[in-house]
């Protein structure tokens, strides 16, 4: 099979985490080793006595610092709108974008989250005040729109629901349009606040969170420890927030407009277990895997690097590192292997593409970020893990992300 010279383009790139307000911000903390998980401040976790169980969830990493960037009084001041357009008039005016210069209708916007409605409903449940506006606030396509009206992109617009793996759905659909020479462009921002009482609950019954409720775990008095991907004694996730952005298009449209190029989407896979709703079937996530790899027209010994989906669940983590040992073989041992969820917490349908910005710019630095906490299971197949940022020269990286209802994706970037 031979690939497609028109490669699609990575031209631009931003974030918003518990660890900074834009890119430059948190990978400076990220390659520090340092962690954006803390106490929950939005809320008082040993006040929700209606929900049983919430006062053990103590951790999160929340977005806490938002810049005064004129757009604190427009809009309806949820973070999903204030973080699409934040990001949106970011990259584009960084490309001096203008719609003058494009067709319209070839530009499209895709949307990706997994729990954004739930602040809307939490605060309508607190003023219990009706508001007009609140139904617009339930569809995840509206903050697209918005962004939208702004450039006047006039191409498709529509948000994908894949629980924890929907930005990297997007920014795979994204790329079969490209491919498909329907689009010239494509905007794909992936964004998740989950830091509410209610999507905190939900979360904590299906037995998903780390709990403090044990004095002796490291954790307990350092929340930092908290997300330990593929340790022994990993004991569930921390729920993250944050906020990621690409800008993708040809390689050819890029060098029409005078783009910068900082990486390579070769290919992907998307596929589903159709088994359990929250175990990873690991012979599918292999598939999956394998797939991207075909799509990108490269075999196991090209990957230099795997940003794992690893989300500090027992049987999740398991299960990923049995599937890259199917792909990879005694190559596991020898392919660093980093989770961005020990800094970042799991900020659901922005995980996937804050994975994908996050291994661009790891390229492009020479560096690997950290597993944080990491203490070797045993009982794990042995996968090249450090505790600590480290430098090494990649051209090529593996991205994983998973969701409930077993939707996976696999992506391959190259360095340009």
């Amino acid at each position: 099979m031979d690939r497609d010279d028109d490669s699609t383009a990575i031209v631009e790139l931003d974030c918003i985490s518990s660890l900074g307000v834009d890119l430059t911000g948190t990978w400076q903390c990220l390659i520090r080793n340092e962690s954006g998980l803390r106490k929950i401040e939005r809320y008082d976790p040993a006040s929700q006595r209606l929900l049983r169980g919430l006062d053990k969830i103590a951790y999160a990493a929340e977005v806490q610092v938002f810049p005064a960037d004129g757009l604190a009084e427009e809009f309806w001041r949820d973070r999903a709108s204030w973080a699409v357009r934040l990001l949106v008039r970011r990259v584009l005016n960084r490309l001096q974008f203008a719609i003058s210069q494009h067709d319209p209708q070839r530009i499209a916007i895709l949307g990706a989250t997994a729990f954004s409605w739930n602040e809307p409903t939490e605060r309508l449940l607190e003023n219990h005040k009706a508001s007009a506006k609140y139904i617009l606030t339930q569809c995840p396509n509206v903050p697209l729109s918005e962004a939208a009206a702004e450039f006047d992109l006039r191409g498709p617009s529509f948000s994908v629901a894949a629980a924890c793996a929907s930005s990297a759905h997007a920014v795979l659909i994204a790329s079969y349009f490209l491919k498909a020479r329907a689009l010239d462009c494509a905007v794909i921002v992936g964004y998740d606040f989950p830091v509410t009482p209610v999507s905190v609950a939900a979360m904590n019954w299906i037995k998903a969170l780390y709990r403090r409720e044990l004095p002796s775990d490291r954790a307990f008095h350092d929340p930092s420890c908290a997300s330990r991907p593929f340790s022994r004694d990993r004991r569930g996730l921390v729920l993250g927030e944050g906020a990621g952005i690409l800008v993708l298009t040809r390689q050819s449209y890029a060098q029409k407009m005078d783009w910068p190029i900082y990486a390579l989407l070769e290919g992907g896979y998307a596929n589903s277990d159709a088994q359990h709703p929250t175990r990873l079937c690991v012979e599918n996530v292999a598939q999956c895997m394998r797939g991207a790899l075909r799509a990108a027209c490269c075999d196991e010994s090209h990957i230099a690097c795997v940003s794992a989906h690893a989300t500090s669940t027992v049987q999740g983590d398991a299960a990923e590192l049995l599937a890259l040992q199917d792909v990879l073989g005694y190559r596991l041992a020898q392919v660093a292997v980093t989770a961005n969820k020990s800094q970042l917490g799991h900020t659901l349908g922005a995980a996937g593409i804050l994975a994908v910005v996050l291994s661009v710019k790891s390229m492009c630095a020479n560096l690997v970020l950290p597993v944080l906490n990491h203490v070797r299971d045993e009982d794990l197949p042995l996968a090249l893990v450090s505790r600590t940022c480290r430098e090494l020269a990649h051209s090529r990286v593996l991205v994983n992300a998973f969701g409930f209802g077993g939707t996976n994706v696999s992506l391959i970037l190259q360095r340009a």
